[in-house]
This record gives structure tokens, C-alpha cells and sequence, in this order.
């Protein structure tokens, strides 16, 4: 059973709006695109083991993209699973190729296309995860079953050079699980207490927040203004007939443009906005027809004439 559900970084939507909103020569147009491609193969990578995880048998329970906050520092679980007789720790990498693993140096080195590069092992990654979950655990007096680290490639082609126990494929996952469940044997903890401890987990856990320009060393200067067309992803768009807003350069038209316009100042700018800087973001003639247009879409406000400040997170 899943108790929290995977969703998508949000880091990896707001890399995406901000490929969108910059130009095409601009200098960190390069490093913004680089970092989208990884952040997409991560989470690709993580939503192919949901499949294998599908064909577990209860009883158990599965938890996503879990972020903690453990002494001084925040760490986050791909997925973790709960059952009554053991609790594993699933770390997901999505990387073709050959990967060989140092036992001694604790590095993995991958090669591909004939070439050959360096990572941190994950195992310490995960290793790290095991030690601070039960330190949590400890601070809030809670117990669960033996805590065990796996690192699960995701890519199905990948040649994993090494005998490892605790580095997979995800196709063995399933498999795996098994392996561990008659290992440990008996249940050890009531079914019900694990669903108090997960309870206990979700509602601690904190999902990081992106400010995506300073990532990259940005300012709203850097976004290009204007109503981006959702077709050819060109701006600005022109107000039209209708409550329409066409594309002067492909010719899609769309009643919705404005608002992701308005989304998009939301993930990469703030969450709140004054009609002067609605005016100046989406490129309009006036605030007068700012003023009409945020009210069509339904902007909610906090309803002061003057100094009115729009509200985006829902919109």
C-alpha cells in the first residue's frame, strides 16, 4: 500500500519554466538545461521501480520521496519500506553503462561511450539515510522494524562489476524483498504500529523549497516577459477576440496562456504580486486591463484597492 505518493521535484517544474523563460543565448542557458536533464533522468529513474514495487504482497507500506530533518541537517529517502518485520531504505539511480564499485575506496566509477567517470558511492549515501532515520527515530521515541540500505539501478541495461548484496537491478527488487522477508521471519512489530510511526513520519517530513534564480545565480531580470505561447513556447502572445490570446508566430490561440504566465512568475519569481508587477511580467498596456484580466482568471487578492497584492500559489 502506498502512503505517500511520488510526485515531481519540485526543483526539476521550476527547471523546467526557467528553460522556457530564458533566452536562447543566454550564458547559463547551458548549466540550467544540464541540470533539468539530470534532475528528469532522477526522477524517471525512481518512478520505474513503482512498477516492481507493484507486485509486492501486503501486508506493508510504501512512502515517497521522504524528507527529514535529522540534528542539523535535512535528508531525503527515495522510497521507503515499512513492513512488520523489516524496514528498507530504497535508493534509486538511473545510470547507464558499466558501474564498478571500490570496496576499499567507497567510490563507483561508471564508464560509457568509452569513457570513464567518478561518483560518490550511493551505498554511503544510502548508508548515511540508514543512520539518520534511526536517529530520528530515537529523538522521537519511536521504534521500528531492522533498517536496511539497498541501492536499486533503475536502468535495465546498466552492467553492475561487482558481487555486491545491496546494489541491484529493479527488475530483482520484488525478488529481493523476498529474500529479506523470509530471512528476517517472524513479523517483529504489530502492523499497526508501523502505520502510527508512518503517520508520525509523513507529517514531519518538509518537502525542500527552490529558489530556482538563486540556484543559478539569477534575478528577475534574467526572465524573458511576456504571455509564452504553449505551442511554440515563443512570447509574447497577443490579446485577441473572445478572451483569446493568439501567437503571432504560429497562430495557437488559448484562453489558459495568461494563467501560466502567472504560474510561471509564481515558480520562478514569488507567490504574490502586485497589479503594477502583473503589468510589467506579462507585457500588458495598462493596469486597467491588468486589473480586468487578473479578475477573469479569478486571482484571488487580499482585497485592498489600493496596494492590492494577488495571490498565485493556487491559481
Amino acid at each position: 500500500m502506498i502512503k505517500k505518493h511520488r510526485t515531481k521535484p519540485e526543483i526539476l517544474e521550476k527547471l523546467e519554466v526557467l528553460q522556457r523563460r530564458l533566452l536562447e543565448l543566454h550564458p547559463k542557458r547551458d548549466e540550467v538545461k544540464q541540470n533539468y536533464l539530470r534532475y528528469a533522468a532522477g526522477y524517471r529513474g525512481e518512478k520505474a521501480i513503482d512498477y516492481h514495487l507493484s507486485f509486492l504482497d501486503p501486508p506493508h507500506l510504501i512512502l515517497h520521496d521522504l524528507r527529514l530533518f535529522s540534528r542539523t541537517s535535512h535528508f531525503q529517502m527515495d522510497t521507503l519500506l515499512l513492513t512488520p518485520s523489516f524496514t528498507l531504505i530504497i535508493e534509486v539511480k538511473n545510470l547507464a553503462g558499466t558501474l564498478q564499485f571500490d570496496e576499499h575506496r567507497y567510490q563507483m566509477t561508471r564508464r560509457l561511450h568509452g569513457e570513464e567517470e567518478g561518483f560518490t558511492d550511493p551505498r554511503l549515501q544510502v548508508q548515511r539515510h540508514k543512520l539518520q532515520l534511526e536517529e530520528w527515530l530515537k529523538h522521537h521515541s519511536l521504534v521500528l522494524p531492522p533498517i536496511y540500505p539497498l541501492v536499486v539501478i533503475s536502468f535495465p541495461s546498466t552492467i553492475i562489476q561487482a558481487p555486491l548484496t545491496n546494489v541491484i537491478h529493479a527488475a530483482q527488487l520484488p525478488f529481493e524483498i523476498e529474500t529479506y522477508k523470509r530471512r528476517e521471519g517472524k513479523a517483529a512489530t504489530p502492523f499497526s504500529s508501523i502505520q502510527r510511526v508512518s503517520d508520525k513520519l509523513i507529517s514531519a517530513c518538509r518537502p525542500k523549497e527552490v529558489d530556482i534564480l538563486e540556484e543559478f545565480d539569477l534575478t528577475p531580470g534574467d526572465v524573458q516577459r511576456g504571455v509564452q505561447c504553449p505551442e511554440c513556447a515563443k512570447l509574447p502572445m497577443k490579446k485577441g477576440r473572445n478572451g483569446h490570446w493568439c501567437c503571432p508566430f504560429c497562430g495557437f490561440s488559448s484562453k489558459d496562456a495568461p494563467r501560466s504566465a502567472l504560474q510561471d512568475y509564481n515558480a520562478l519569481i514569488h507567490p504574490f504580486l502586485t497589479t503594477e508587477q502583473c503589468c510589467d511580467f506579462l507585457n500588458l498596456p495598462s493596469s486597467q486591463f491588468t486589473r480586468r484580466l487578473l479578475q477573469s482568471l479569478n486571482v484571488p487578492h487580499n482585497r485592498k484597492n489600493k496596494g492590492r497584492v494577488y495571490d498565485l500559489t493556487d491559481i
